[in-house]
């Protein structure tokens, strides 16, 4: 109720929607983060990847990624040196906080863009669905997910520089520089997934 309140009422602080917009994705995505049972194949095989390059840091010659590059298995790394275990539920929590900031990145990009009541509206089926679903493609750690954060992540810095305003013209071109690295790096097959190739086009 408080989520649907701050999706409703633009006038809502943006700290008070994204607060329960992570609350209400925590609470309904916990069972799985607690869950030992293989959900998919392809989640033990980024795990074994992740603890393999723990050891072996030589991605190309310890790790056959097969689809997927050496950062989906260096964001779990990176979640590692956090404390977070290198196991299903690690994982899952990695890959959830993936999602939970690209869409709060994506917000703040689309910010510049449209009113805010429209923004809020506009993510509030994405983020009820991603909360509510229960297909094992979407509970478990996928290569997806850090293609998808690394995209909205470059959504923030450009649309800020595409809108303009009295924003100095010397932060505007780092905003465009920043955007554009990480849609190149996206771009980059054999660093995250042949999925990322067409996003980061399209959007280019």
């Amino acid at each position: 109720m408080v989520w649907l309140f701050t999706v409703i009422r633009s006038t809502a602080p943006y700290w008070a929607w994204a607060l329960a917009s992570f609350v209400l994705l925590v609470a309904w995505r916990w069972p799985y983060l607690v869950g030992p049972a293989i959900l998919n194949p392809d989640e033990a095989h980024m795990i074994a990847g992740a603890i393999t390059l723990r050891s072996f840091p030589v991605y190309w010659k310890y790790v056959d990624g097969t689809t997927h590059g050496p950062v989906v298995n260096l964001f779990l790394l990176a979640g590692n040196t956090m404390g977070v275990p290198l196991n299903y539920g690690g994982a899952r929590l990695v890959g959830g906080l993936l999602m939970i900031g690209g869409l709060l990145l994506s917000a703040r990009g689309l910010r510049f863009v449209f009113p805010e009541r429209a923004v809020r509206a506009g993510l509030a089926l994405p983020i009820f669905l991603w909360a509510s679903i229960a297909y094992y493609d979407f509970t478990g750690y996928t290569s997806e997910q850090p293609v998808l954060f690394l995209l909205f992540a470059a959504s923030w810095p450009l649309l800020s520089a595409l809108a303009g305003g009295s924003r100095p013209l010397l932060l505007q071109s780092w905003q465009l520089f920043a955007g554009g690295f990480l849609l190149k790096v996206l771009g980059r097959t054999p660093n995250w997934k042949h999925a990322g190739e067409a996003l980061a086009g399209f959007c280019l």
